[in-house]
């Protein structure tokens, strides 16, 4: 039997959703692990971590969905919300189900009741992004309903992957569109022809992953980019993945210069593609696509995927690479029996009216 009691904090959750065992067939970002490094580098002050507990009568805690709590006012009244703990490093949101668990969406969505007087309470409740085929996004839907909140959803992005089972580097390259092949053509034979290029793919813990951190710190700050707005959490993220065999951190060197940077993460046949940079000082040689083709002969050739993933937004980039087209939506819920709760319901479901969806 499957009950349910709630935290204030990731410690509480024991060891047994951090065992590697535990970790078999899930999603990456809904791992144990993946939270833990975001609370611990990305966090926000004036959140209070509540996490749902499921614990198994013989076999303790099973599950987890980690939520933050926070108060702002609106309107002259203080808006109590409860949110995902995600933020935009997550392109993906869900419980945390040991692999072994019988606990599953329906099981963490009716686990929300476990808030008792605290989700009474709650003005706005926000998870985000979610998997629209996962059974959590449908069960939430209707628990929230039933606990008294007005609930809707909403778009977050699209998300570019393809399905590569049995597809080797050169079988996937030749069903990309010719533009793509033709560009990646000219660039190998550019960089071979003007300068010398290096590529190291750095999947371990140790002194190599932390030369490769400083050198992608150093493509990161001479790229397009805006500069972190927390530093800490990609070496924590790249450090986490590296323990667990995760981690695919690319480099590309020009004459013994980092030019361009990739972190892939690797996690039970499935590729994600988590951060790109290059210095703009070596656009004219596409390093980036170099990179990106290196790694994906990694991930298809050595890893032997069964899906890349291109996690967050539809660039148009992305549909060279990729054959397959998802949404990632939100969930909201607006409390009726509060007063604030009611009045933030009113822009949102005016401003969906007026939007025509």
């Amino acid at each position: 039997m499957i009950g349910f009691r709630v935290v204030d904090s990731l410690d509480a959750v024991g060891e047994a959703l951090d065992r590697p065992e535990a970790f078999s067939g899930a999603e990456f970002f809904q791992t144990l692990p993946w939270f833990r490094n975001l609370a611990a580098t990305a966090s926000t002050p004036g959140d209070r971590m509540r996490v749902v507990l499921a614990e198994d009568s013989t076999r303790g805690v099973v599950a987890c969905l980690p939520l933050l709590a926070s108060t702002v006012r609106r309107y002259g009244l203080r808006e109590r919300r409860l949110v995902a703990l995600a933020n935009f490093y997550s392109p993906l949101f869900g419980p945390v189900v040991h692999a072994n668990s019988r606990a599953d969406g329906l099981a963490m969505a009716n686990g929300l009741a476990a808030l008792g007087a605290e989700l009474a309470a709650i003005d706005r409740i926000d998870m985000h992004p979610l998997d629209t085929a996962a059974a959590f996004y449908a069960q939430a839907q209707t628990a929230l309903g039933a606990a008294g909140f007005q609930v809707d959803t909403y778009h977050c992005f699209g998300n570019w992957f393809a399905g590569v089972e049995g597809v080797d580097f050169d079988r996937y390259l030749a069903a990309r569109p010719s533009r793509l092949r033709n560009t990646l053509q000219r660039a190998e034979r550019r960089l071979a022809r003007e300068a010398r290029g290096q590529i190291e793919i750095v999947v371990e813990p140790g002194a190599r992953l932390e030369t490769a951190l400083a050198e992608y710190d150093a493509v990161y700050a001479a790229s397009w980019k805006r500069p972190e707005p927390y530093p800490e959490f990609m070496p924590g993220l790249c450090r986490m993945a590296a323990a667990h065999g995760w981690l695919r951190l690319g480099v590309l060197r020009i004459d013994g210069r980092p030019a361009a940077a990739q972190v892939w993460l690797v996690k039970d046949g499935k590729a994600s593609i988590f951060k790109l940079a290059y210095d703009g000082a070596f656009e004219r040689l596409s390093p980036g696509t170099i990179l990106t083709a290196a790694l994906m002969r990694h991930v298809l050739d050595v890893d032997r995927v069964v899906e890349i993933d291109y996690l967050m937004g539809d660039e148009p980039y992305k549909r060279d690479w990729m054959a397959e087209r998802r949404e990632r939506r939100g969930l909201i819920g607006f409390n009726r029996r509060t007063l604030a709760g009611r009045l933030a319901a009113v822009p949102h479901f005016v401003g969906r009216r007026l939007r025509g969806r």
